[in-house]
């Protein structure tokens, strides 16, 4: 280890970077590459910062679990929170490597652009995407943030949290009324989640951009939870009249995806 490797964690003149944070994440770096306990002495040498400073940020970081003390030789190991760290990592890289043909077979049988979402808070984010080949199709850009209540996606998530969770996203003046059709209370969307896990799918009819409707499915992962949404978008009068039929392609779409990542619906009944 040397410390020129980890010349960023030293003042970066960004006045954008935290110090401290950026220092920890250095730390980190030491113990990613030794892949072997290491001491409090040979972070602080591998980085050239001070003693001191290494052994709070250590600590800190211990008190975290993204590093644990080893009993015996009392040098430090990356611990339990930077393994879930990885392996959520891990899920993402997976998420997208295995929705990229799901996608485009989707998006190639119902001609219309199809999306790939994750939730970030109280928002969703366009992940990927396949396009249509029509003339007038809907497009996102990668990367885009939109709410959870104004789109067929974000109710997707939405239907899976609780009451508790849902209300403080409608509290008055938190809701915007995009369109005439937003739904921007819990007496209106507290029926419409009841449908949508019911149904298996979510419908935007035009709640964000007036003339578009969109048409959503989960995506499970092994342990059930709801990680990503896929929707089918378009002009709202393409869509509308095709619902049902559109609705069985996204659930499928998302049923596919779900199994690759492991998923297994529980039995229904005898």
């Amino acid at each position: 280890m040397t410390g020129e490797a980890f010349a960023v964690g030293k003042g970066s003149r960004n006045p954008t970077i935290v110090s401290s944070v950026e220092r920890a994440l250095s730390i980190l770096d030491v113990f990613m590459e030794a892949r072997q306990p290491v001491s409090v002495t040979e972070v602080s040498r591998s980085l050239g910062l001070n003693f001191s400073t290494t052994h709070h940020l250590v600590s800190t970081l211990c008190a975290s679990r993204y590093l644990e003390q080893d009993p015996g030789s009392r040098k430090y190991r990356l611990g339990l929170k930077a393994l879930e760290l990885g392996l959520a990592a891990g899920e993402s890289f997976t998420l997208l490597e295995r929705a990229r043909p799901v996608l485009g077979e989707l998006a190639a049988l119902v001609n219309e652009t199809v999306n790939l979402v994750v939730r970030d808070g109280a928002s969703v984010v366009y992940v990927d995407q396949a396009a249509s080949s029509r003339t007038i199709s809907m497009f996102t850009m990668l990367g885009a943030r939109a709410p959870l209540y104004c789109t067929g996606v974000g109710k997707v998530f939405l239907a899976e949290m609780d009451a508790e969770e849902i209300k403080p996203l409608l509290e008055a003046g938190q809701a915007h009324q995009y369109t005439r059709n937003t739904l921007t209370s819990w007496d209106s969307m507290e029926p419409e989640l009841r449908c949508i896990r019911a149904d298996g799918y979510s419908v935007d009819r035009e709640e964000r951009e007036e003339g578009v409707a969109c048409i959503a499915a989960p995506v499970r992962d092994h342990t059930g939870i709801v990680r990503a949404a896929i929707s089918i978008s378009g002009p709202a009068g393409r869509v509308m009249p095709k619902v049902s039929d559109l609705a069985r392609e996204v659930r499928q779409a998302g049923s596919t995806l779900s199994e690759s990542l492991g998923y297994r619906a529980r039995p229904t009944g005898r």
